[in-house]
């Protein structure tokens, strides 16, 4: 399994939101900013311009361009550049829009409306991978990188009539194919991001890319700064120094971060003992384990999996 399934397997999305728009000129609007969750606006006819907070520059959105606020910074979505916005909350009001159907907004103008499918995804965990913690505020995907268009179009639009209805399964249907949403966007945005953006020269870099692998994959091994610069083939000061400017901190660090991130994925999806996940995360006891886990997460490794277990199961 590749490092970006592997940094995926343990970053569940939570619940998630759709919703259609149909937005005619003058229109703008401004999204507030929300922790953890990405959003994301899809534009499935016409234009607008969205604007992130901390960016100096809007970016035009074409037909069939997809962009995604990864870590939920606020941003301003608008028919024109410098179009003066509307926060999200007295637009909703102001359309009377009650959650269903799609929501309707804007002047007179009816030649060239702009119709978007927006949402979002709420991750599990608030304390999420390093490398996705280092993605960009705002990761723009135009039609012509985005592969197979035709499939996102419909799987949005397919997406909508689910939220818009109440078959049975469909919150479950609509987490799961949120997750595969999320893979692909991050797929193509590692494909196709341009040399120097950290978490892609990390992941392309094959000597961290193996010290990294070793680590997903083997977490209870006792590794040291030297044994993984071995792995990775370079000596232990360019290795540690290599590692550091790339992934924002130590290899020990990322090693103690994803030892308890993989513990959260077996205590939610496995029954084995804490015991037994603590050997398997490279803890040598229990006690030594959860002293880890409650300074990392604010709780014992017996809480969160409480409060982790699916419905059925409590």
């Amino acid at each position: 399994m590749d490092n970006l399934s592997e940094i995926l397997s343990v970053t569940k999305v939570k619940s998630s939101l759709y919703f259609r728009t149909a937005f005619t000129a003058p229109w703008g609007v401004t999204v507030p900013s929300f922790n953890h969750v990405a959003r994301f606006h899809y534009v499935s006819k016409g234009q607008c311009w969205v604007r992130v907070d901390g960016e100096s520059d809007p970016q035009c959105l074409e037909q069939g361009d997809l962009v995604v606020v990864p870590l939920g910074r606020a941003h301003t979505l608008s028919d024109t550049p410098d179009r003066k916005p509307t926060a999200l909350d007295r637009l909703v009001e102001e359309a009377k829009y009650e959650g269903d159907g799609c929501l309707v907004y804007g002047g007179p103008e009816t030649q060239a409306p702009t119709a978007l499918i927006c949402g979002h995804f709420e991750y599990a965990d608030e304390i999420l991978n390093p490398l996705l913690r280092q993605l960009p505020p705002a990761i723009v995907l135009r039609r012509n990188l985005i592969g197979d268009v035709e499939w996102l179009d419909e799987g949005l639009l397919f997406l909508s009539k689910e939220i818009d209805g109440d078959r049975p399964g469909r919150d479950a249907l609509v987490q799961r194919i949120s997750e595969i949403l999320l893979i692909q966007v991050l797929r193509q945005y590692l494909e196709h991001a341009p040399e120097g953006s950290t978490p892609v020269s990390a992941l392309r870099d094959p000597r961290l890319a193996r010290a990294l692998e070793v680590m997903h994959h083997r977490p209870e091994d006792r590794w040291t700064v030297a044994s993984l610069a071995a792995e990775a083939g370079m000596s232990r000061t360019a290795f540690a120094g290599r590692f550091q400017q790339l992934m924002g901190l130590a290899p020990l660090e990322y090693l103690t971060d994803w030892r308890l991130r993989k513990a959260t994925k077996l205590l939610r999806e496995t029954g084995s003992p804490v015991r037994v996940i603590a050997y398997q995360c490279g803890y040598e006891s229990e006690a030594a384990f959860a002293r880890a886990f409650k300074k990392r997460f604010g709780v014992s490794p017996g809480e969160y999996r409480r409060t982790h277990l699916p419905a059925q199961q409590h």
